[in-house]
């Protein structure tokens, strides 16, 4: 496994403040102050992320449903990280002044009893050893 210190040297590609993953990473990070202050380039949209690191140009942090066709096509690899995967909540929510009504209910059942299934689990399908070093594109 990368440890996070080893992780911590890495040019990252991230999107903007306040992003559930950005948020994420930061979290991760939170004990080793000097990456905080340099964490890398603020991008602003997935695909851009996702391009830039297919050319080169950093490593990105990123939620698995955006990466599904780039594993399966061997465009992109999963990282073998200590301490990961993160894993981040979901929740329902509707507006507060509407009346939660039958349909909303059956649907907030039914993504409560079976909705986890829905999300992509990426397992260490691609690993980091398929490529040299930190080498994260083909």
């Amino acid at each position: 496994d990368i440890t996070k210190e080893e992780l911590a040297e890495e040019h990252f590609l991230l999107r903007e403040t306040g992003s559930g993953t950005r948020t994420s990473l930061e979290i991760f990070f939170a004990d080793v102050p000097a990456k905080l202050e340099r964490l890398g380039t603020e991008m602003g949209s997935n695909e851009t992320i996702k391009q830039a690191v297919m050319a080169g140009l950093g490593i990105a942090f990123l939620s698995a449903h955006t990466i599904e066709q780039e594993l399966e096509n061997r465009k992109l690899v999963i990282l073998d990280v200590a301490g990961m995967p993160i894993r981040r909540q979901w929740f329902t929510i509707s507006r507060a002044d509407r009346t939660v009504t039958p349909a909303m209910q059956v649907f907030n059942n039914f993504l409560s009893a079976r909705g986890a299934q829905y999300l992509p689990m990426i397992g260490k399908t691609y690993p980091a050893e398929a490529a040299s070093g930190y080498l994260h594109s083909y």
